[in-house]
């Protein structure tokens, strides 16, 4: 599979103290330099693009904290996915977790569009999975920068990605070793990392040693009378 990994922001990409995020180019690189071995030999015949060229402003790191995030900025995101669509497989998208749940919420709307009467016009054909982490993935050190042994980035970036292998073709949010349906996850924990829930749905899929199907069904994505997205304007 081709997965394609948008930074956003949030936790997971920050360092220092107090935190403060990392430029895109700079966490694409030490995600490569330090993860890149570990990633080839768990996702083996993926292709990982990092993909730095989303950008929520000129000035500073271009990234934002999720607290900061405002409706045209789910947009911009969008945008994003359907602009890098044809060239890939599956998307992870990192982020913070204090609006997760509702850029969960607000993908699943703005990548899939319907009629009227609630019928599939454009469905989303590939996975959308949002992930991100209650500690930095890195720290800086007087050596430079290294993976953080406490945090929970590193599970769920790989949990991210290895629930992209399932092809389930709809926006989901994976967090503490479970997928959940985007337009149904719930953030209730700010200090356990098994942060999100999504009450009365149980999960999408979930992640251990192996990577399974949860009980409930997927989205179908694009059926009869509907088609792909393609890289038309997301509304």
């Amino acid at each position: 599979m081709r997965i394609c990994i948008i930074n956003t922001g949030g936790t997971i990409t920050c360092t220092g103290n107090p935190l403060a995020p990392m430029p895109s180019a700079r966490f694409a690189q030490a995600v490569s330099g330090l993860l890149g071995p570990a990633l080839t030999a768990a996702l083996p015949g993926d292709i990982l693009h990092l993909d730095d060229g989303l950008r929520f402003s000129d000035h500073g790191p271009g990234v934002l904290d999720s607290t900061d995030l405002r409706p045209s900025d789910w947009c911009r995101m969008a945008r994003r996915v359907l602009d890098l669509y044809e060239d890939h497989d599956a998307f992870v998208i990192l982020h913070g977790t204090d609006t997760m749940d509702y850029s969960g919420a607000a993908l699943s709307l703005l990548l899939n569009v319907v009629d009227r009467l609630g019928l599939p016009v454009a469905a989303l054909s590939k996975p959308v999975i949002l992930t991100g982490a209650q500690l930095p993935l890195f720290l800086q050190t007087p050596q430079g920068l290294a993976l953080n042994p406490g945090s929970d980035g590193l599970a769920n970036l790989t949990g991210a990605l290895r629930a992209a292998r399932l092809r389930l073709p709809e926006v989901a949010v994976f967090f503490g070793g479970v997928l959940l349906r985007g337009n149904r996850a719930l953030k209730v924990s700010t200090s356990r990392f098994a942060a999100f829930d999504s009450p009365h749905l149980p999960p999408l899929a979930e992640v251990g040693i192996a990577a399974r199907r949860g009980a409930v069904p997927a989205l179908p994505g694009p059926a009869s009378g509907s088609h792909a997205l393609d890289t038309g304007p997301a509304r």
